[in-house]
């Protein structure tokens, strides 16, 4: 019987040391289920931001597209800017030229005035 006892306990060390090393694993596999689900936490983020940036690419090449439309148009649109002010200050140069006369007329003396009494 002291024979099997070096076997028995020999086979009670090998069964713990199975156990330890199985609970290991079982550690190991939760840990690796964690950073899987952190891991998938973060690809779902890394998706949406690259949609994001998509989207940022889009608006801004739209907006580059109006932009560029917009610059075609400039020229035309500076010469239109110039017919529209010489045309105000041409409307303000003959409105001062009115008002001017009006008031030179205004301040002459009536033209019964003017005239030479007849006294004879």
């Amino acid at each position: 019987m002291s024979e099997q006892d070096p076997q028995a306990q020999t086979h009670t060390e090998s069964a713990a040391l199975i156990v330890y090393r199985l609970s290991q694993i079982e550690r190991t596999l939760a840990s690796l289920v964690e950073q899987n689900a952190r891991l998938i936490t973060l690809e779902q983020r890394l998706l949406e931001t690259r949609e994001a940036l998509d989207r940022a690419f889009k608006a801004q090449k739209e907006q580059d597209t109006r932009v560029r439309a917009i610059e075609a148009d400039m020229p035309t649109l500076r010469m239109v800017r110039g017919w529209v002010i010489a045309g105000m200050l041409a409307v303000i140069a003959a409105s001062g030229t009115v008002v001017m006369d009006t008031i030179r007329k205004s301040s002459l003396p009536p033209p019964t005035a003017l005239q030479q009494s007849r006294t004879g």
